[in-house]
């Protein structure tokens, strides 16, 4: 007995494939230009009022970098999921460094916008079926 996917679960499936992978390229742009940016030592206007040290953004452009590669090679899928994982950890510090030095709330608003291009590129990367990863 033969499944039959209907045109509709096709449609679905196509479109949720679509738009996983334009929310991977803009997540994939914005870590690729910051981490460019954080090793060229660019001094980003929202980040002047946090005092960080400035070797935070020699750290954190590697670390942008080297999960820009991950998601370029799509070999080792538990690497990519420590790619997501290290963006989240970082976009959320961001955002919490921001509320916590008592800056206005919507300084914040960058890096959650950021973040929610990860998270719709990991859920429709879990949504997509095996053999697109």
């Amino acid at each position: 007995m033969e499944a039959t996917i209907s045109s509709s679960a096709v449609r679905r499936s196509t479109r949720s494939k679509r738009t996983g992978l334009v929310c991977t390229v803009i997540m994939v742009a914005m870590a690729g230009v910051g981490g460019v940016l954080d090793l060229a030592q660019y001094n980003f206007p929202l980040a002047r009022g946090l005092g960080m040290p400035w070797f935070v953004g020699i750290i954190l452009g590697v670390c942008k970098l080297l999960a820009l590669a991950t998601f370029l090679t799509r070999r080792v899928p538990t690497l990519r999921e420590w790619a997501y994982a290290g963006l989240t950890f970082g976009l959320l510090g961001a955002a919490a460094c921001h509320i916590l030095s008592r800056s206005p709330v919507y300084y914040a608003v960058p890096a959650l916008f950021d973040w929610s291009f990860v998270i719709a590129s990991y859920l429709l990367w879990h949504r997509a079926p095996k053999e697109v990863r």
